[in-house]
């Protein structure tokens, strides 16, 4: 009798201990909901987020209210089914998080410094698009704060309207403070194959095949001329049944695929497999630096900072002009390819399909291929290749990821987005945020 109530008191207190824990979380939370309403509220001028800073040279916000969503970085809760966490936790975080327990994100973009509320309002993907789509459909809701303070919880049935109306705005909107993601069960090894071509018509008819089968988990690729064209099918394994590939700090992706029949990978080295070389920017870095032997002796954990130093060491490379993801319907990516082999021919180039099946007010639904254009290489004609491609883009019933630089007149970048829609919500919500086009134009 003594043993079940000692074992009663000691439930009493994990219990009490518990929810202690869970009140100074909440009480965190809201704390931290109440100071950025009050920031929001008493904004004497245009809000932008404070430290907020893009890649590929979109241009900073200089004269605006700059509001801290900083301290927005915590996993809130996980079932089988979905996690929840604040806007600005990154996606590596949570990734490290749920594959340990045998769960990973619908979608799985693979650059390390991502996060939630960021992707879903520039919109991205991963070579699970072709059969999840892109990253702001898997959200079920999110919480937002709006240009007059006020947080709303948005859903398919909760402001319909701003719920598929945020993705791809770029936080002219409002800034997501919290949502909800689909998430699913893995393996925690990933064995890919290369499967490589010399034509375009047998790569996109083969990518299209590839795109259709459900018994495959992943697939992107790499065209690297008018001769070599290569797709990688990827697969969830329980076993390893070869030899585990580093492409941390060994051997350089975009290199191997070239070369290698297979690869094998825990997952979470399969989703960074392209990080540590940012794609292909190693390509222009002297050789000695991507050197085998050398690269072994850089500690795994060193990588994110070298990567921030090589511009101060003299190595880098200057994109902004140029990189871009414009996605094309599939049954013109043979067109558009034979069009930019021929004018602009600048490669390698990144390709992963994405199915889109959700009608969102800034994002084309559709089977559609992303072709993933400088990404680490430099061209002597940026801003002619860049207006060159848009035109091409518009042309195909194309539309691209607003993460970079767009030489769009506001008269053309109208025509592909629906401007009515969008400013009807801008006047709704209250929106004291820069508009999309401020946000993207090139000065």
């Amino acid at each position: 009798m003594q043993f079940y109530f000692i074992i009663l008191i000691l439930l009493a207190i994990q219990l009490r201990v518990f929810f202690n824990v869970q009140r100074k979380i909440l009480e965190e939370i809201e704390g931290k909901r109440m100071k950025v309403q009050k920031q929001v509220k008493e904004a004497k001028s245009t809000i932008v987020k404070k430290n907020g800073n893009h890649l590929f040279g979109l241009p900073i916000m200089n004269a605006s209210t700059k509001i801290d969503l900083s301290r927005f970085t915590n996993i809130l809760s996980m079932n089988e089914d979905t996690i929840t966490v604040e806007g600005g936790v990154k996606i590596d975080e949570v990734l490290r998080y749920l594959i340990p327990k045998g769960y990973i994100l619908n979608i799985i973009p693979d650059m390390s410094h991502l996060t939630f509320g960021g992707i879903i309002s520039g919109v991205g993907g991963g070579s699970s698009s072709f059969q999840y789509g892109m990253f702001h459909e898997s959200v079920t809701q999110f919480d937002i704060i709006i240009g007059n303070g006020d947080i709303l919880t948005c859903s398919p049935s909760q402001h319909s309207d701003l719920f598929y109306g945020a993705p791809n705005t770029l936080g002219t909107l409002g800034y997501i403070l919290s949502l909800t993601f689909k998430i699913r069960k893995c393996s925690p090894y990933v064995k890919t194959e290369n499967k490589r071509y010399t034509n375009a018509k047998d790569y996109f008819s083969a990518l299209q095949k590839y795109q259709k089968n459900k018994d495959i988990d992943f697939l992107d690729g790499t065209i690297y001329g008018n001769d070599l064209f290569v797709l990688v099918v990827g697969y969830f394994k329980d076993e390893l049944e070869g030899d585990l590939d580093n492409f941390v700090n060994d051997n350089i992706y975009w290199k191997a695929i070239k070369e290698d029949d297979e690869h094998w990978f825990k997952t979470l080295d399969y989703i960074y497999r392209w990080d540590t070389d940012m794609y292909y920017t190693s390509m222009i870095i002297p050789e000695w630096m991507n050197n085998r032997n050398i690269r072994k002796c850089v500690p795994a954990d060193l990588i994110p900072y070298i990567k921030k130093a090589l511009p101060y060491l003299g190595v880098d490379n200057n994109i902004n002009d140029i990189a871009a993801d414009i996605l094309i319907p599939f049954n013109k990516m043979i067109d558009f390819y034979t069009w930019y082999n021929k004018e602009v021919c600048l490669y390698p180039v990144y390709i992963c399909p994405a199915l889109s099946r959700d009608d969102h007010s800034f994002w084309k639904g559709g089977d559609m291929c992303d072709f993933g254009i400088g990404y680490g290489i430099e061209s002597k004609n940026d801003v002619e290749n860049t207006k060159k491609i848009e035109k091409k883009m518009v042309e195909l019933d194309g539309i691209k990821l607003l993460y970079t630089k767009s030489r769009m007149s506001e008269k053309e970048f109208w025509k592909i987005y629906d401007k009515k829609t969008y400013m009807k919500l801008r006047k709704k919500y209250h929106s004291n945020f820069p508009s999309v086009y401020e946000k993207i134009k090139c000065s």
